[in-house]
């Protein structure tokens, strides 16, 4: 699933998930002459985690733009 995140100033997604295990990628599409046209993927990160029932996870991405991202979860 892909979800792509408003422009707001603190953008946020809330995304139920069955209990399992999974991946987060995070990534940005920079507007690239004009944003009809976006660029590659860029300052990506990535990290597995899993889901238990009836547990409540919120994923924090902070993105330091060109030089990538950090992902942690509490």
């Amino acid at each position: 699933m892909q979800v792509r995140l408003s422009a707001a100033l603190v953008p946020r997604a809330a995304i139920p998930l069955d209990p399992g295990s999974y991946r987060l990628v995070s990534f940005q599409r920079n507007c690239n002459g004009n944003c009809h046209l976006l660029g590659p993927p860029s300052d990506e990160c990535g990290r597995a985690f899993s889901v238990r029932s009836d547990e409540a996870l919120t994923a924090t991405v902070r993105v330091t733009f060109g030089t990538g991202c950090r992902i942690s979860f509490s």
